[in-house]
């Protein structure tokens, strides 16, 4: 996931962004079932809102995109995020 966006994130850098804004599901598989979303997301805890803080003060600019989080019931919360200088 992370090498995905990593990719997708340096095709827009020559345009200077000061704002990027990401998909609603940037932060998960949408083919998965609700088993494998959970094994996924515990697994996952804060890598790809870690990624996305640091590319993001690298390079000068804004990111937001919606994530979801495992809540202690083992549902799922989403909900905006933002990061940046």
């Amino acid at each position: 996931m992370i090498a995905h966006w990593k990719k997708e994130l340096a095709a827009v850098l020559p345009d200077k962004p000061d704002l990027i804004v990401l998909p609603e599901t940037c932060d998960c598989f949408t083919r998965h079932n609700q088993e494998e979303s959970h094994a996924y997301l515990k697994v996952r805890r804060s890598q790809i809102r870690d990624f996305i803080a640091k590319f993001a003060l690298e390079n000068k600019c804004y990111l937001t995109y919606p994530a979801n989080r495992l809540l202690p019931d083992w549902d799922r919360q989403r909900g905006p995020r933002m990061r940046g200088a």
